[in-house]
């Protein structure tokens, strides 16, 4: 259990890593998932979602009661840019503190430890206009995600996100953020790209680890989001370049393949295909874009 944030009236926020974490915590009556999605029983999901990897679980607790989460995963895919992707599973406020900022400093905590794309699915109107307000879009051409793939989901650039900061009343453990984004984002999970990529890059490795090196000396907010922008923006080899139809298919049918620009000592145009991510040829040496 990890403390990332303290209210002024005494509403503490924890990263939880641990199922055994959640024994230690009171879980009170909420309705919102229980009524969508007939998620009943919250203290056996709760624990079986820390079980799983690439988790961000969020809690916010006053006198040992949780009364609000998130929690975010990662998802197998990345984005166009090769980013990260987190799915924002679920966001919950008990119904007798609603509409306090709980659910928004919730939500921004998360935001400030992943670095990438969060994306999520509204299971209402309400819901989807909560997110509108957090300035999530369902258009294709704010993020390189294809979101015409997965019908009513909505997306959203950490980086380019529009939420005042620092959060009001509000005292920040920018310390132990950065713990957070490291444990999610170190050498081994950046590298681990969509499962169906079959290349890698020296040049990102050693470039990411310098990176993440630099969140033990993090100070401020500052540090922590110009850190996190680094990280991402030194991890740019190989470079995608598009999806397109090819002549043949690959075996396992498919027509579409991507495309992905390398440099450095492997030099070319690779290109997978974009089902089940097979090598289907690699020009060497070209720098056609």
């Amino acid at each position: 259990m990890k403390q990332l944030a303290k209210s002024e009236n005494g509403i503490f926020f924890y990263r939880l890593e641990d199922p055994t974490e959640v024994d230690k915590l009171r879980i009170g009556e909420y309705v919102y998932f229980k009524h969508h999605l007939g998620m009943s029983d919250y203290l056996l999901n709760f624990k079986s979602w820390l079980k799983r990897k690439n988790i961000l679980f969020i809690v916010a607790v006053f006198k040992f009661n949780i009364i609000g989460w998130v929690m975010n995963e990662r998802w197998n895919d990345c984005s166009s840019q090769e980013k990260p992707i987190f799915v924002l599973r679920g966001i919950e406020v008990h119904p007798n503190i609603k509409r306090k900022g709980i659910g928004k400093a919730l939500f921004t905590l998360s935001s400030m430890v992943l670095i990438g794309y969060i994306i999520t699915k509204p299971v209402n109107k309400d819901a989807k206009n909560f997110f509108s307000s957090l300035n999530f879009s369902s258009s294709q051409k704010d993020v390189p995600i294809e979101l015409g793939n997965y019908p009513g989901y909505m997306a959203l650039d950490v980086s380019k996100m529009n939420i005042n900061r620092p959060i009001h009343g509000i005292s920040l453990n920018c310390k132990n953020i950065s713990e957070c984004t490291e444990s999610l984002f170190d050498t081994h999970n950046i590298q681990k790209k969509d499962k169906k990529d079959k290349f890698s890059s020296d040049n990102c490795t050693k470039s990411t680890k310098s990176s993440m090196n630099e969140l033990n000396n993090v100070q401020n907010e500052q540090d922590l989001v110009d850190i996190k922008k680094k990280s991402l923006n030194s991890c740019n080899k190989p470079r995608y370049n598009g999806t397109f139809q090819m002549k043949s298919p690959c075996t396992c049918g498919n027509f579409h393949g991507k495309k992905y620009i390398i440099s450095g000592k492997r030099n070319g145009i690779l290109i997978l295909c974009s089902e089940c991510g097979k090598q289907r040829y690699f020009i060497k040496g070209t720098q056609r874009r």
